[in-house]
Parts: structure tokens; sequence; C-alpha cells
């Protein structure tokens, strides 16, 4: 650890004097330019050198940053060191290449938020992401653009349709390609193709409120709160009290008939 500060004091030392030199010397037409850069440049651990963390004591694990390569051999005669699978767990990116051996392990360092999936930890997840839960929709009330169209349902315009497009109404038979996303906006799950009967839609369905007024080529975004709509969906438990975000694209939009869908039925 501190050989990582000596590097990147080191850095900010040769910034320092490098700045300093130009900034004396007559360099012509490069002058203006080079005379806007300062000797307070910041250093930022983001632009240090790659850095290799060597990790024989897994109580000094989380001294490792991310990016680093963590490579992780606990020393034998240590008591009470991590198993190899809970550093890989807990510490490694998993999108990255991980290297197993018999004295230990290499990998892309990333610390994970880590629980054990019992139910008394799970009441304390569903707590918190409620918590973050109230923290994120506060946030996305001030996205310009955003507007609430009942109450526990926002929603943002992402791309429109043509303006001679049919529009939505209480009749319509509407076909959508639907992404359930996480808070960081990654797909968690989808529906593609799904048709939905307007009549059909129970009051309770947030795609009865997202839905009416908009037109075949729309996409939008709806953040959905779980305390006004609880359990409308399944999702995973971890994401259990967090909003609801679907981002939904109409592709087609006619005049109703009687058929049913996977979407439509979930009334409650």
């Amino acid at each position: 650890m501190f050989k990582k500060i000596s590097i990147v004091s080191l850095i900010s030392l040769l910034a320092v004097c490098s700045c300093s030199k130009v900034e004396n010397q007559d360099t012509g037409n490069n002058a203006p330019t080079m005379q806007n850069r300062t000797v307070n440049t910041e250093v930022k651990l983001l632009d240090r050198l790659p850095a290799t963390c060597k990790v024989d004591n897994s109580d000094n694990l989380g001294f490792c940053l991310p990016g680093d390569t963590l490579i992780y051999r606990p020393d034998p005669k240590k008591e009470d060191q991590k198993d190899t699978l809970d550093v890989i767990g807990d510490f490694c990116a998993q999108e990255k290449p991980i290297i197993l051996t018999d004295k230990g392990l290499a990998c892309t360092f990333r610390e994970n938020r880590t629980y054990t999936a019992d139910p008394i930890n799970q009441q304390a997840i569903v707590g918190s992401n409620r918590t973050i839960a109230r923290e994120y929709l506060n946030a996305v009330a001030k996205i310009p653009g955003i507007k609430e169209v009942v109450k526990g349902i926002q929603i943002i315009k992402l791309e429109n349709g043509s303006k001679d497009a049919p529009v939505i109404n209480d009749k319509s038979e509407v076909e959508i390609e639907a992404k359930l996303l996480t808070l960081d906006l990654k797909v968690h799950s989808y529906m593609l193709n799904d048709r939905l009967l307007m009549s059909n839609l129970g009051k309770n369905n947030p795609f009865a409120s997202i839905l009416p007024g908009l037109k075949q080529g729309d996409t939008v975004r709806a953040y959905i709160d779980f305390e006004v709509f609880p359990g409308i969906w399944n999702v995973s438990n971890s994401m259990t009290g967090l909003p609801y975000i679907w981002e939904v694209k109409i592709l087609s939009v006619n005049e109703g008939n009687e058929t049913d869908s996977t979407a439509s039925s979930q009334e409650d």
C-alpha cells in the first residue's frame, strides 16, 4: 500500500516540476496554450499506472483498489483466512478472467456487496432497498422532462413515433417490447412482442396508466414505486423494495379484439 502512495506522489511531483519548467520557457506559438496549464492539476486514481495487489492475509483485501490485478495467496500459517471462493465472490470482477491454482487466485479487483441468503438478512435487504428507493425516486423526480402520470408512476419519453401514428386508447390492442431494468439501467428481464388488450388491463396494473395516449413508435421509461404497487411482478429477492423500471417501446397499435396476453392478465 505504501508503495502505491509513493508512486502517486512521485507522479504528482513530476507533473508539478514539468509544468513549472514549461511555464518558464519561451514556447513561441504554443505559449498561450501552455500558460493555461496549472501546477495544481489533480492526479486522479483512475489515471495511475496499472497495479498488482499481492495479498497473503485476507484481512488486507480491502486495501486493494478497483481495477488492480489481485493476487491472493493465503499464508497457510495464518488462521481464519478467507476461502478462495469467498474471495472470488466478494472481491473479483465476475466479467473479467479469474485464474485459480492450488495456491491461490488472480483476478481483477472489485469489491462487491455481500450478504448471506437467509430470512433475517432478506428482511434487512428489503429494508435497505426501500431506503434506497426513496432517495432514487426523489432524484428521478428532478429529471428534466419527467412527469407523474398517477401516484407512484413517473414516465419520461425517450423516442417519438410519427405524428400520424395510431394512438393508444382504452380499446386498443397494443404490441410492445418491454424491458425491466435495474437501478443502473441494465436489463434484468424482458417481454418481446407482447400483446396487450387495453380493456383487459386491471386498474391496478401500471400499464393501464403508462400506455394510454402513447403512439405507435413511442418509447418511454417508467419508474414505478414499489410502495404503491407492491408485488405486481415477480422479481429476484435482491430487488424487492426497489422501484420497477420499465422501458417500453410501442411496436403496433390496432383496434382491440378479445385476445389475452401475459402482461394483461396481471391485474393485481
